[in-house]
C-alpha cells in the first residue's frame, strides 16, 4: 500500500465523518495520528504532515474546524505549513 495515498484517504474519511456528525470517531482518529506524529519515525511524521495535515480544509472553508481538533504537535505542524 502506498502510505501517502492511504493517508489522503484517511483525511477524506475524517472530513466526511465530521460532516456526518461523527465527532467521536473523528477525535479517535486525530488522537491516534497525534500519537504517531509524536513517535520516533520521521517517515510517519512526513506522511501525516504531507498527506493529512496539508489536505485539511483551509481556514474559512467547510470543515475547517478540523484544524482546531488536532493535537498539539499536529497543530504546531499546521502552523509551520501555513
Amino acid at each position: 500500500m502506498l502510505p501517502h495515498l492511504f493517508m489522503a484517504d484517511v483525511e477524506r474519511w475524517v472530513e466526511l465523518a465530521l460532516h456526518q456528525g461523527r465527532r467521536s470517531d473523528v477525535q479517535r482518529v486525530l488522537e491516534q495520528l497525534e500519537e504517531e506524529f509524536n513517535g520516533p519515525d520521521d517517515d510517519v511524521r512526513e506522511v501525516i504532515s504531507a498527506s493529512f495535515l496539508e489536505h485539511l480544509p483551509r481556514p474559512g472553508s467547510s470543515g475547517d474546524e478540523l484544524r482546531d481538533m488536532v493535537g498539539l504537535a499536529c497543530a504546531e505542524q499546521l502552523r509551520r505549513i501555513g
